[in-house]
């Protein structure tokens, strides 16, 4: 049985973008997510290995641009990254 995936708490400064990001996020689509975020806070956590953001790369953009320090997050354990990368494909579709 796998290990459960946990929440924490993470400082954005310790944070790095994932260089296999296929998604580029529009300052207009970065603009709407700390849109988001200003008014109703973080709804959903990030998905990290590590340090390197998995799923919500516009997410810690937009907070950092807001001046947010920490952001909520879900980090998976090396040997389940193929299954945090097939979670960021699909909540990176949910917008199509």
């Amino acid at each position: 049985m796998s290990a459960p995936i946990e929440l924490r708490t993470v400082a954005i400064a310790n944070l790095r973008p994932d260089p296999d990001n296929a998604r580029v996020h529009s300052e207009r689509n970065i603009n709407a997510i700390a849109k988001s975020l200003s008014a109703f806070g973080q709804r959903k956590p990030i998905v990290i290995a590590g340090d390197t953001i998995v799923a919500g790369n516009g997410t810690v953009e937009a907070a950092r641009r807001l001046g947010w320090t920490d952001i909520i997050a879900v980090d998976y354990p090396a040997n389940r990254i193929t299954e945090a990368r097939a979670y960021a494909i699909a909540d990176n579709r949910t917008g199509e």
